[in-house]
């Protein structure tokens, strides 16, 4: 049985690397597959091959996935693996024109297969509860755990902050304003709009972790005057700003919810004022076709989460009353985020191995897959990543 699961991988995988070259070794036999162009080149070795396939022919690339973190097959660079994948997916899709019944149907048995009692906002707390210890063991100091934007020389660090001034540079951000920020994370643009630039800030979170963090970062900032820390869902806020920021938040939660997001951006601006958004997009077609499906990132790292395409973005302002007015793209730079990432989670996992004894070797591999499964979306130019402003109509 172990070896016709062997010749099965063997053929799929020779079947489905449509781009790059893939070296695929199982059971004791290597085969090799050239697409065109030939790069990137892959390998995957099998450890488990009818493991592999029970689960591939299950749930398919989230089958894929949990085959992976059960060690039942490895790579020398995920990444790479990743991206072939994509690239060659991708090269098949256009090549059927979508396969819009087959899509209809997956789409179908995919809502069935959807976590219950999921909620849009609550689904994300877990990630972000994972705990404070967990992330700063392995993120920059600043706690940004969003894309940097690089220039010539920039470690990561800089290049964090840069991502910050952009965005406050995008939306306009006057010495004194009035901000809110939807979904604040660790609180590195919080602490940078009151230091450095003076604002009054109110900082959301649903994170209890989060929530606790930021409001001691501040503390010990000696900006506890400056910035308000809410620990509250984002539909809840009440009062009016100068300016509202949001640095890929939206993204985390279910495409349900983005209305009242943007609802809330707009009641939430004085007339006159901008509101800047930091965000990960996908390509309009692939949103469509991703719009109720079961994939690895909504089932084990954002299972209320989505990502929108920039002509999603721009709808959504308008049916919000807002005027869209700027866009600037950074994928490249998302892509090495995420390299640096998986670069830092790797050395610090013997610490986080022995300090949270609730990561094990399978958590490990899960969340080295979801760093390179990002990483392939933002190298192959699937996913992108963007800062957008809008403007609500009025005099200031």
């Amino acid at each position: 049985m172990s070896a016709i699961s062997g010749r099965l991988v063997r053929a799929t995988a020779a079947r489905a690397a449509v781009v790059g070259t893939l070296h695929v070794r199982a059971d004791g036999e290597t085969s090799i597959s050239k697409g065109s162009p030939p790069e990137p080149a892959a390998e995957l070795v099998v450890h488990d091959s009818g493991d592999l396939v029970r689960r591939t022919l299950r749930t398919g690339s989230v089958g894929f996935a949990e085959a992976y973190v059960a060690g039942s097959w490895d790579s020398p660079d995920l990444a790479d693996l990743l991206e072939l994948a994509v690239l060659s997916h991708d090269r098949r899709r256009r090549a059927s024109g979508g396969g819009t019944v087959m899509r209809s149907f997956r789409a179908a048995w995919d809502r069935l297969m959807r976590r219950p009692g999921a909620t849009a906002v609550s689904t994300m707390v877990d990630h972000y509860n994972l705990g404070n210890e967990f992330y700063s063991a392995w993120l920059d100091p600043s706690m940004s755990y969003s894309s940097a934007v690089f220039r010539a020389g920039d470690d990561l660090e800089s290049a964090q902050r840069r991502k910050y001034e952009l965005l406050a540079e995008l939306a306009d951000v006057q010495p004194g304003d009035r901000v809110l920020e939807v979904g604040c994370g660790w609180g590195a643009m919080a602490e940078y709009l009151a230091s450095a630039l003076d604002c009054d800030v109110m900082a959301v979170t649903i994170s209890s972790e989060q929530h606790a963090y930021v409001t001691d970062r501040m503390k010990r900032a000696g900006l506890d005057d400056k910035v308000e820390v809410l620990l509250a869902d984002f539909r809840s806020i009440d009062g009016e700003f100068d300016r509202v920021v949001s640095v890929e938040m939206i993204e985390s939660i279910d495409e349900a919810a983005w209305t009242d997001l943007f609802a809330v951006i707009s009641r939430s601006l004085r007339p006159g004022g901008v509101a800047a958004l930091q965000a990960i997009t996908i390509d309009h077609d692939l949103h469509e076709d991703m719009v109720g499906r079961r994939e690895f990132i909504r089932s084990y790292v954002f299972p209320g989460g989505a990502l929108p395409s920039v002509e999603v973005l721009r709808r959504l302002g308008r049916s919000a009353g807002l005027d869209h007015m700027r866009l600037t793209s950074h994928g490249a730079s998302y892509a090495r985020t995420l390299a640096l990432w998986q670069e830092r989670f790797q050395r610090a996992w013997p610490e986080l191995n022995s300090g949270l004894t609730h990561l094990d070797e399978p958590f490990k591999r899960m969340w080295h897959y979801y760093l390179a499964y990002c990483e392939a979306g933002f190298r192959s130019g699937r996913i992108d990543g963007v800062q957008v402003a809008y403007r609500k109509p009025g005099a200031a």
